[in-house]
């Protein structure tokens, strides 16, 4: 931890900038972090999970709710005529009565909160999957740029040596300005190369802090080698019990409009005496069928739910084409990989090891060396490339089998 020691008397102006010099100090610590801890904070505090999570609750509270009523209101309606004489009065009247259905209480409408729940808990578990699988997928790409930068770093280290070679040489007569031109050409551009490959991992690194949700800039600790292998096993897909919840939410719906569209309907006769101080009244009903026009909503429901099930037969039959994709294109690539670390690179350092010792000695002129020098770092990246791709592809792979669904199993790269 930096130390920073402050005066007594000192200026106002110089308290400031030490302040100042405490605060950028702070705001540029870097923390190491590991694959499983990105993932580990990643499921913990994305943004997009804590939606997710709100939402659950939401539905929870609404399966709650649905318990609020027991019963429906009923609506009646009635009229007739009044005679009476004398002291005797008698009334005799015809009656409609029916139930109104308001978002009460019946098995339907919990069975409909209820599925509603069950699509937002599915629909968490997907957005999780997707966050694992986007953190994976910046993980690796910081690994790359990471190991990008080392080889800027120790190309950039190269070419200030030749360069110190080349004015030691034009010092000593042996060459002319040409060979400490193109020398310092040659540091320039690998310097403009390094700070190239910065500015790309302070984007990625932003993409990491907001999944993470890290205040702190964030290093990757790891080798991107480690994401071509993966021993997990196949799980069912968050994205299908997504759409098969669904389409219970849309049966359920279904079932709700029908219980709407079939209310109870009464029919009733009802009549009373009433003489002196005696009350007598009495009331015959016949409920009836009535079919409303509200079962439309039941056949809307119908048709959705139909079409839901396609979707959750067509995602089903793409999940195992996906992974027959995803398993080729990562043994390809996994297989390029080895044939690229069994060939051509030991003989590449081999021959600039020799190139510049040959440049030293005045064996060879400047323009062989920084050939020699540029194939090598060319090799180097291209295999840094072709080892992201690699990486890549056993992403994909490892998304399509399931591996990153919810689990309390450690993830491995």
């Amino acid at each position: 931890m930096q130390k920073i020691k402050l005066c007594i008397g000192c200026s106002p102006v110089a308290a400031i900038m030490v302040c100042c010099t405490l605060m950028q100090t702070v705001q540029a610590q870097t923390r190491t972090i590991t694959y499983d801890e990105a993932v580990a904070l990643a499921r913990a505090n994305a943004p997009k999970l804590k939606v997710a999570a709100a939402e659950i609750e939401a539905a929870a509270a609404n399966v709650e709710a649905s318990d609020s009523w027991r019963q429906n209101p009923s609506l009646s309606l009635a009229a007739g005529p009044r005679f009476a004489e004398e002291e005797t009065t008698v009334d005799v009247m015809l009656g409609l009565s029916m139930p109104i259905v308001v978002g009460s209480v019946t098995s339907d409408r919990r069975d409909m909160a209820q599925a509603q729940l069950k699509v937002a808990q599915a629909n968490s578990r997907y957005l999780e999957r997707a966050v694992v699988q986007q953190t994976t997928l910046a993980f690796a790409e910081l690994l790359y740029l990471q190991h990008r930068q080392a080889i800027a770093k120790h190309n950039l280290k190269l070419a200030l040596e030749v360069q110190d070679t080349a004015k030691q040489r034009q010092n000593a007569g042996d060459v002319g300005a040409l060979d400490p031109t193109l020398a310092t050409v040659e540091v320039a551009r690998a310097r403009a190369m390094l700070s190239k490959l910065r500015t790309a991992e302070t984007a990625h690194i932003g993409t990491l802090k907001w999944l993470t949700s890290l205040d702190e800039d964030v290093e990757a600790s790891g080798e991107l080698a480690s994401f071509l292998s993966s021993d997990g096993e196949r799980r069912i897909s968050s994205k299908l019990a997504l759409e098969q919840a669904k389409v219970s939410v849309f049966e359920a719906e279904r079932e709700v409009a029908a219980a709407a569209s079939v209310p109870d309907l009464t029919v009733g006769v009802a009549g009373g005496i009433e003489e002196k101080d005696i009350l007598v009244r009495g009331t015959m009903a016949i409920t009836l069928p009535f079919v409303w026009t509200g079962s439309l909503d039941a056949e809307v429901a119908d048709a959705r739910a139909a079409a839901q099930r396609a979707s959750a037969d067509a995602t089903s039959s793409r999940i195992d084409n996906d992974i027959r994709l995803a398993t080729t294109r990562s043994q390809t690539l996994a297989e390029a990989v080895r044939q690229f670390e069994q060939t051509g690179m030991q003989a590449l350092e081999e021959a600039s090891r020799i190139a510049t010792a040959s440049y030293k000695a005045g064996a060879i002129p400047l323009s062989d060396l920084l050939v020699v020098r540029r194939e090598l770092v060319a090799a180097e990246e291209e295999y840094s490339e072709l080892l992201l791709l690699a990486a890549r592809a056993r992403i994909e792979l490892r998304a399509a089998r399931g591996e990153f669904e919810s689990t309390t199993e450690k993830e491995k790269p």
